[in-house]
């Protein structure tokens, strides 16, 4: 009975399935960690540009606007 074609068909389906199963256990975890880790960097560079682009709008624009008459100075 073991030697029937039903067992040659339906026997690698569910080790097809085990093995998929533990090979994303295996390597998913890591995955995730590596992705959450290259994302909050590239928030962070983000977040540093947008910083260094509102200060340079403000030093162009409110700045100088504020110290044109001199009585104010900005060191």
């Amino acid at each position: 009975m073991k030697s029937s074609i039903a067992w040659k068909m339906i026997l690698p389906v569910p080790v097809i399935t085990v093995a998929a199963v533990l090979a994303a256990w295996a390597t998913l975890p890591s995955y995730i960690a590596s992705n959450a880790v290259d994302d909050a960097i590239r928030a962070g560079r983000e977040t540093a540009g947008q910083f260094k682009t509102l200060r340079a709008y403000y030093t162009a624009n409110v700045v100088a606007k504020a110290t044109r008459g001199g009585a104010i100075t900005a060191d």
